[in-house]
């Protein structure tokens, strides 16, 4: 329906609008005649197929022109836009330009030229678009600004983001200050010290400025103007210029500042930061205090501040240092403001807020909306209960790597009756986690009230038992066990409830709860809470029937899910429950779903997803009662050794045959279940042997995707199986041939008329398609498989994808995707022709025999081949190896490849080693990462047209390195001229050549 709308819409602006559009994947073989496109006035081409552009672009009326480029090979002729001068706005976006097209120049009615994500040469060009307003270059990689940016006197928006260059000069940045009408200006200048005084013009009403290294561009501003500084210099050293542009910063960003105090002190002046909404320090290891107070009414200066984080600031005392004698009050305490959010993270302060408050409103807690309280190691006290009380417009609130945190809400006051209860009335999430102390949320003094809770996550708390706490004598009296959650606390409107690793919770829920509380609970998570011994307790099952989707794992002692053993059977009314999706892992003590419920008065019609896995006590995975009434059960998982049927025999009284039928299943799987004797006590099998058989027949035909090993496969064959029952199968995975002398079941696999992905793993086949029934020898034409992308892995016994005469060429015509993974004794992919003409993406790892990927004669049919990828194959020592006779040579042409990316190759010495001569029109991108040997990338001619970087990686480092050619960089880096920053990759595989080449350039 959406590309229907998008078509009609296209049509109606090219009849009525005179606009020429593509959309993705588009095709365009032969443009508009010169008729219609001397009318067109917008031009939009968004990644669409285009096979060549005109010399000249005759549209005398064109406004704007669009293009996201889809083919690098494809460039913009020279004068593309010599008959186009109307044109205002210009946007290419993903372009590669050595330098720009000329005719760019000529359009001096250009408004608008955007550049994003462009690999850029020479664009001084741009000098010459005298009435420009906006300039994008946003994630381009240009390595400086031309000098000819200053005469853009016009230009009022500059987007310099997402630069992939680490340089700048003072020259190139100095000619920013031409810009007399620049209004908008994004940019990173990597060093303060390059920084041209008085850089920026107090007219700057939006920006994003960026200086020192390490920041980067994740995340979407909040507010028009943004600054962010890592300096290497003191800030009182900034100019004066400078310091006029933080009055109207919104945004400010703080980090490593060195020897300094009092954080604010050199940049506070009178109203200067009038206008912060945000602020956020960070790493400060000296830092003491935020601001100071001298006098001045320092509360007056954050009157707009919204926001504050501090973070890493390991000496912070207060927030303000008072030179007032008798102020001391404050030591070791953080007073806070107005701001709306408030997160606080590695800091030392015992306490974040006074215990009491002659008013609380003068502190603004009533204004927070999001708290987050981060690793303060030292925090012992956070909320009392009148600073809890105040929080009435909290909606977020996150505690977590509190070391000394025993209660988030203590007693610091006398409380009156009525006051005994807490509420947060807006607190919509609620996140404790790895409190290593915690005993509770608040004492059971106080009834805690969250009306509207949504999310709530307890995590790693090992001294919580109960959200509420206990007193000690309490605790002392070997009452029964406490639960986690009782009648003290209300959650009446709580969706999603995770607890993990309460190593000493006993019990989730009192059989007395807050009214209404949990009666909305949708998803739930429980793991690794090992003294639990059932999730959901018999008396409660009426508050948990909205629940949809239940994850159990890790809990070492749970028994039963659902605990119904006490239920009184005098209760004959059914509870029908809405659970969806059911999820129980690694339990090793778990016996039922379920217990005893002969009268069926649990049900889970809505079942729609059930996977059980490491569950080794578990006989049966659902009860005979709930298995009758799964009309919806669509993905059943099955992966636990001990269990013996599916479907447990009838319970009780029950007698009635159960009837358990797969309608509605798509996804089914037993794994590792050895002791299977049947499915459902109707369906008792002969022997094991007959368990795949059984499943074939009353699965297989309603899903997509199996898996099977040699003796399914085998019984398979031996039975009377439709060969009907494989038609809507598009996804198999062969596993499992481990004999000797295994043959790859070619025959079987025209069972699969609609078969799209084929993995084969962890199997002895010596060779694939090879000397079967239509394969090679005999007079049956090859079997066709419609395969599209084939995974071979852990096949340690394949020495070659294919043979001479394996004719894999009429056996997968259609392959694109081929994926090749610890093939630990495969020579090469072949040595004779490949036989993938369609081949789009080939993979290749973990080969450790592999010399070579394929001969100079084999490499010739990729003619679709666009990605290449090999990593860590250990004896590869070239990609395309020599056949036959060393002196015959090719010309080799990857007309589409676009990507190649070789990784941890210790002993590849270079591409090819024969005096071929290689051709990439397309080629874009180079990836190369811990291949020491490398010395060339080839011995023949070699052309790259549209190539301009190889990118090397190193551990998490990436660096882009580029000298004109693919050849003389690749030799650069990896011979005389190594980048001695990156040294340490190569020495990873041989520390003596490292040494022996530093010695050489010393």
């Amino acid at each position: 329906m959406h590309d229907l709308i998008c078509d009609v819409a296209s049509a109606i602006a090219s009849r009525d609008y005179n606009v020429f559009t593509l959309k993705d994947e588009d095709v365009l073989k032969d443009w508009p005649n010169g008729e219609t496109m001397a009318k067109c006035t917008m031009i939009s081409l968004r990644y669409a197929n285009i096979s060549y552009f005109p010399k000249e672009l005759k549209c005398p009326q064109l406004d704007l022109f669009l293009l996201y480029n889809e083919n690098p090979s494809v460039g913009l002729p020279i004068n593309f836009f010599k008959e186009a001068l109307n044109l205002k706005v210009l946007d290419l976006t993903d372009m590669q330009f050595q330098s720009l097209p000329s005719s760019i120049s000529l359009l001096t009615n250009l408004r608008t030229l955007c550049l994003d994500q462009c690999i850029l040469g020479d664009i001084a060009g741009v000098g010459e678009l005298k009435n420009l307003e906006i300039l994008s270059l946003l994630g381009s990689d240009i390595e400086m600004l031309p000098k000819e940016i200053g005469e853009l006197i016009k230009l009022r928006l500059l987007d310099l983001s997402e630069r992939q260059a680490n340089q700048q000069s003072n020259a190139s940045l100095a000619e920013l200050k031409l810009l007399s009408h620049l209004t908008t200006l994004d940019v990173h200048i990597p060093d303060a010290k390059i920084m041209p005084v008085d850089l920026f013009s107090e007219k700057l009403e939006r920006c994003k400025i960026f200086i020192g290294k390490g920041w980067d561009w994740v995340g979407e501003c909040e507010h028009s103007r943004t600054l962010k500084l890592k300096l290497n210099t003191s800030v009182d050293e900034l100019d004066h210029g400078f310091k006029m542009f933080l009055k109207k910063t919104e945004d400010l960003y703080l980090d490593d500042m060195k020897g300094v105090k009092i954080a604010l002190h050199e940049l506070m002046d009178e109203e200067v930061f009038q206008q912060l909404k945000n602020l956020h320090i960070q790493n400060g290891s000296e830092i003491e205090y935020i601001i100071s107070d001298d006098g001045a009414a320092y509360k007056n200066e954050f009157l707009q501040l919204r926001s504050l984080t501090l973070h890493g600031l390991p000496q912070l005392i207060s927030f303000c240092f008072e030179n007032k004698r008798g102020s001391n009050s404050c030591q070791n305490e953080l007073s806070l403001f107005s701001e709306k959010s408030l997160r606080l993270s590695s800091i030392n302060v015992e306490r974040i807020w006074h215990n009491r408050f002659s008013n609380i409103s003068e502190y603004g807690a009533q204004n927070l909306t999001s708290l987050t309280i981060k690793g303060c190691d030292n925090l012992k006290q956070l909320l009392s209960s009148s600073m809890a009380r105040s929080l009435t417009h909290l909606k977020c609130f996150e505690i977590v790597e509190c070391k000394c945190l025993r209660e988030v809400i203590f007693a610091g006051d006398i409380e009156e009756e009525d006051k005994a209860t807490i509420s947060f009335p807006q607190l919509n999430s609620l996140k404790i986690r790895k409190l290593q102390h915690l005993i509770g949320f608040c004492s059971e003094n106080y009834t805690i009230e969250f009306p509207s809770l949504k999310l709530l996550e307890i995590e790693q708390c090992p001294q919580l038992r109960g959200f509420v706490s206990k007193s000690t004598m309490e605790k002392n009296q070997h009452f029964s066990p406490q639960a986690l959650f009782n009648e003290k606390v209300a959650f009446p409107t709580l969706e999603q409830l995770s607890i993990s690793w309460l190593r000493n919770m006993k019990m989730i829920w009192h059989n007395q709860l807050s009214v209404n509380s949990f009666c909305k609970l949708e998803t739930m998570l429980v793991e690794h809470c090992n003294e639990l011994f059932a999730i959901f307790p018999f008396d409660l099952l009426t508050t948990f029937q909205g629940l949809q989707t239940l994850q159990v794992s890790g809990c070492g002692s749970v028994e039963h899910i659902f605990e119904l053993q006490r239920l009184n059977m005098k209760e004959t009314h059914v509870v029908a429950a809405q659970l969806r999706e059911l999820y129980v892992f690694n339990l090793p003590k778990l016996k039922n779903v379920r217990n005893e419920d002969p009268q069926g008065i649990l049900t889970f019609q809505n079942l729609n997803v059930v996977w059980v896995k490491n569950c080794w006590s578990l006989k049966h995975v659902l009860p005979a009662s709930v298995a009758r009434v799964l009309p919806q059960l669509k993905d059943l998982r099955v992966s636990s050794y001990a269990v013996e049927e599916i479907v447990s025999k009838t319970e009780g009284w029950e007698t009635s045959v159960t009837n358990f039928e797969f309608d509605e299943v798509s996804s089914f799987m037993l794994w590792n279940l050895p002791n299977l004797k049947y499915m459902t006590e109707d369906d008792q099998l002969d022997s094991p042997n007959q368990a795949p058989l059984f499943l074939v027949e009353k699965v297989v035909p309603k899903l997509e995707e199996v898996s099977l090993t040699s003796d399914d496969i085998a019984i398979i064959c031996d039975s009377n199986v439709s060969q009907g029952i494989f038609h809507e199968i598009k996804a198999l995975n062969l596993l499992c041939y481990h004999d000797e002398s295994a043959i790859f079941p070619t025959t079987f696999l025209e069972r699969f008329n609609n078969l799209e992905k084929l993995e084969v793993g962890c199997s002895r086949f010596n060779d694939l398609f090879s000397y079967e029934r239509g394969v090679g020898k005999g007079t049956n034409a090859p079997t066709f498989l419609p395969v599209r992308k084939l995974t071979l892995g852990g096949l340690h016994y394949l020495e070659h994808m294919w043979m001479q005469g394996s004719r894999l060429d009429c056996i997968l015509p259609n392959l694109e995707i081929l994926e090749v993974v610890l093939c630990g004794n495969m020579i090469s992919l072949g040595s004779s022709s490949t036989p993938f003409q369609n081949l789009m993406t080939l993979d290749v790892q973990e080969c450790r025999a592999m010399i070579n990927l394929v001969t100079s004669l084999a490499v010739q049919s990729l003619v679709q081949l666009k990605i290449l990828r090999i990593k860590n194959c250990g004896s590869m020592k070239e990609i395309v190896g020599n056949e036959g006779d060393d002196e015959a040579t090719y010309d080799i042409i990857f007309n589409r490849l676009e990507c190649i990316e070789l990784r941890h190759l210790p002993s590849l010495k270079s591409f090819c080693s024969g005096h071929h001569t290689f051709g990439f029109p397309s080629l874009n991108q180079v990836i190369v990462s811990h291949c020491p040997e490398l010395e060339i990338f080839c011995k023949g001619d070699l052309n790259t047209p549209i190539l301009q970087r190889v990118q090397v990686i190193a551990g998490e480092d990436e660096k882009v390195h580029w000298d004109g050619d693919l050849n003389v960089t690749i030799q650069r880096l990896y011979t005389k001229k190594v980048d001695y920053e990156g040294i340490e990759w190569p020495v990873l595989f041989d520390s003596s050549k490292a040494i022996e080449i530093w010695r050489d350039n010393l």
